[in-house]
C-alpha cells in the first residue's frame, strides 16, 4: 500500500470537507516528513535533473534519474539538492532558536541546560546533547517574528560581554555580566550581573533570551554545505554521507548529527545548498564601477540598479517567472565587477520586469570581459513577454562590466528604457 498516496487522498478529501488544511495538519498526516515525489539536483552548468538521492560518500553522489539510471555526479559540480518540501516555517506551534557558534540554528521544541550540557529536544523527539560552549545565543520564543527581529537588533548593538534579556510586563531588560552553567534538573542558569561578585541562578521560563561572548573557534571546519531539514533547522554541514537512506551529518563545530531512514518522527533533510564558494551572485557583489543615470540627472524617476527587487522595488518577476535574486537596471548605467579570474561562466535571464513599465524601443544589454564584448543582445518590448538566456564564458577574466544602453535612437537619452537581470550571477 502506498502509505503517502492514502494519506494525499485523506487531505483532499478533507479539504473538500473542512476547505483548506492548516500546514501543520497536512504535515502531520503525511507522517511529518512532506515527502516530495523525488528530488531535483541542480548542477554549477545551469542544468538541472528529476530523481532521487541513492548514496553520498567520498564526494560523489549516486543519482537515480526519472529514467531510472543511477548516475554518479561530483559534489563538486553540485549547487543544490532538494530532497523534501522544505516547509514555509517550522512546523511546531511553539519553539525556540538555539544559534551554535559555527552558525547552526536548532529549533527546539524543549531545551534545559544540565550543568555545562544543553539537552535539546527537536521536531519529532530527536534528542541532543550541545556543549554549552559550543552555543551562541538563544532565543525563547522563536515562533514570534517581531520578537526575532528585536533579538536580532540586540545582538547587533551587544557589547563583547555575555547577555541576559528578561521579558517583564511587556518590557525587555537586558543585562551583561557572565553566564554560567545549569542546575542538575536543567531548569536554571547561573547569571552574575557585570560590578556584582556574586551568581544568581535564573529560572529559563523566565528569560528571553541569552547572548554569549565567544572568541573565535580556531578549530571550527570548513562548511561544505548549508542543510535545510523539515523541523525548520539549519546546519553548518563539513561532512555529509548518505548511505541505506542514513544521512549523517558533522557540522563545522565538530557535532554530528544522523537522520534515520524514512525522516522517523517528522525529520528529515529537506534542501542541501552547496553553493557556497562556487558560485556568486551579482546582487550580492560590490561592484568597483558605478555609472549611474541618478548622478547626471537627478529627475529620472526610476535609476537603479536595485538589488533582488524591481525597479519598483517590488518582488522581481520576468516572463511570468519569479526571481529571488537579480537586479534592476535603468539605462543607461555601467557596472564593473572583480572576478580575479575566479570564475567561469557569467548567466543571467535579461528581460522586462512584468509589473515596470516602460518606454518603447530597443534596449541593449552590452557585456564585456578585461574590455572585450561578450554578450551583445537588443531586446525589445513587444506585445507578449520577453525573456532571454544569457550564458557566456569568463574563465580568466578579471574585470567583469554589465552596460545597460538606449538602443535604436543614437538621440536618446534612455528615459523609460531599463532591463531587469534575473539571476545574474556568475560560477566557478
Amino acid at each position: 500500500m502506498n502509505t503517502h498516496l492514502d494519506c494525499r487522498m485523506h487531505i483532499v478529501l478533507l479539504s473538500r470537507l473542512f476547505g483548506r488544511l492548516p500546514q501543520t495538519v497536512a504535515f502531520f498526516l503525511l507522517g511529518g516528513a512532506l515527502v516530495a515525489h523525488g528530488g531535483e539536483l541542480r548542477l554549477l552548468d545551469g542544468t538541472s535533473r528529476q530523481g532521487d538521492a541513492i548514496s553520498l560518500e567520498k564526494g560523489e553522489l549516486k543519482f537515480k534519474g526519472a529514467d531510472g539510471r543511477v548516475l554518479p555526479i561530483p559534489m563538486d559540480s553540485v549547487l543544490r539538492l532538494d530532497l523534501a518540501t522544505l516547509p514555509a516555517r517550522p512546523p511546531m506551534e511553539k519553539f525556540s532558536d538555539l544559534e551554535l557558534n559555527d552558525g547552526t540554528l536548532l529549533r527546539c521544541s524543549a531545551l534545559k541546560v544540565a550543568d555545562k550540557t544543553l539537552e535539546v529536544t527537536l521536531h519529532g523527539g530527536m534528542v541532543l546533547k550541545v556543549p554549552l560552549e559550543k552555543a551562541a545565543n538563544w532565543l525563547a520564543n522563536g515562533a514570534d517574528e517581531a520578537g526575532r527581529r528585536d533579538w536580532d537588533s540586540r545582538m547587533a548593538k551587544r557589547k563583547r560581554r555575555d547577555m541576559l534579556a528578561i521579558a517583564k510586563q511587556g518590557a525587555i531588560n537586558s543585562l551583561e555580566g557572565t553566564l554560567g552553567s545549569g542546575d542538575a534538573e536543567g531548569k536554571t542558569i547561573g547569571f552574575t550581573p557585570q560590578g556584582i561578585d556574586r551568581e544568581a541562578r535564573v529560572p529559563l521560563t523566565n528569560i528571553y533570551g541569552l547572548a554569549f561572548e565567544r572568541a573565535p573557534d580556531p578549530n571550527l571546519e570548513p562548511v561544505l554545505a548549508r542543510l535545510f531539514d523539515t523541523g525548520g533547522n539549519r546546519l553548518a554541514a563539513s561532512a555529509l554521507t548518505l548511505t541505506d537512506g542514513i544521512w549523517k551529518v558533522r557540522l563545522s563545530g565538530g557535532m554530528e548529527i544522523s537522520y534515520p531512514s524514512g525522516g522517523a518522527g517528522g525529520l528529515a533533510p529537506a534542501r542541501l545548498d552547496l553553493s557556497r564558494g562556487k558560485l556568486a551572485y551579482l546582487s550580492d557583489m560590490e561592484p568597483t564601477l558605478v555609472v549611474d543615470p541618478a548622478k547626471e540627472d537627478s529627475t529620472r524617476f526610476r535609476t537603479g540598479p536595485t538589488r533582488d527587487r524591481n525597479l519598483d522595488l517590488s518582488p522581481l518577476r520576468i516572463a511570468g517567472i519569479s526571481y529571488n535574486k537579480g537586479l534592476g537596471i535603468s539605462a543607461p548605467t555601467v557596472l564593473e565587477y572583480d572576478l580575479a579570474g575566479e570564475y567561469r561562466e557569467f548567466r543571467c535571464v535579461a528581460g522586462f520586469d512584468d509589473a515596470v513599465p516602460g518606454a518603447p524601443g530597443p534596449v541593449l544589454l552590452l557585456i564585456e570581459g578585461d574590455g572585450k564584448e561578450l554578450v551583445r543582445r537588443e531586446l525589445a518590448r513587444g506585445p507578449s513577454r520577453i525573456s532571454v538566456p544569457v550564458a557566456v564564458a569568463v574563465k580568466d577574466v578579471q574585470k567583469l562590466r554589465v552596460s545597460v544602453l538606449p538602443a535604436g535612437d543614437e538621440l536618446s537619452l534612455g528615459y523609460g528604457k531599463h532591463l531587469h537581470l534575473g539571476e545574474a550571477r556568475v560560477s566557478k
